[in-house]
């Protein structure tokens, strides 16, 4: 899907005209093409959608750690949203604070878990260009329809679409798996 397909879908999501080209002098395409890379970028935030997660190492950063953390990193360049930090082992996850630029840690950190910022709507999967386009429509209802009931109820349709992701995405635990010891709890009692 191009950025101009997706953007005629916001625009017949609101009940008005498609338009030709992105860099149209109607204000239908102003609109749409100021709002779609904001847009794209609060997508690729609210979810780590499978086609823009990332693992990336983390570089040292001479900030001064707040209090309570011991280790400085910038935030890594291209990165939307920051999910995890781990060691050596992405499996492994340690906690960490974000301020600005920077991450801070209390132990050294190996690298970051990420979603980076995935422009060409080809890489995107269906489930995220149509929580695009609800997010898109939901940014222009105001401006090209001053309709704020309509802004809020796709915005509302935009969160449930992203909700859909999140119970459809695969989860993997790497937690050994507890051994039920109810039998030979029943067996020993039975001696």
């Amino acid at each position: 899907m191009t950025d101009l397909e997706a953007c005629n879908k916001a625009l017949l999501l609101l009940g008005v005209a498609p338009i030709g080209s992105l860099n149209d002098d109607t204000q239908n395409a102003r609109t749409v093409s100021r709002l779609l890379a904001p847009a794209k970028s609060a997508v690729l935030s609210d979810f780590p959608w499978s086609f823009a997660l990332s693992l990336r190492g983390l570089s040292s950063a001479p900030a001064e750690p707040p209090a309570g953390y011991s280790h400085s990193y910038a935030y890594p360049a291209g990165a939307v949203n920051l999910y995890a930090v781990y060691s050596d082992n992405p499996d492994i996850k340690i906690p960490f604070l974000r301020a600005g630029q920077y991450v801070y840690t209390k132990r050294p950190a190996g690298g970051a878990i990420l979603t980076v910022a995935e422009t060409n709507l080809n890489a995107w999967s269906a489930g995220a260009v149509e929580a695009l386009a609800n997010r898109l429509a939901s940014d222009a209802a105001m401006a090209l329809l001053s309709d704020p009931q309509m802004s809020v109820s796709l915005l509302e349709k935009y969160r449930l679409l992203v909700m859909s992701a999140e119970s459809g995405s695969v989860h993997e635990d790497y937690s050994p798996a507890t051994r039920p010891t109810h039998y030979i709890d029943v067996r020993s009692r039975g001696r």
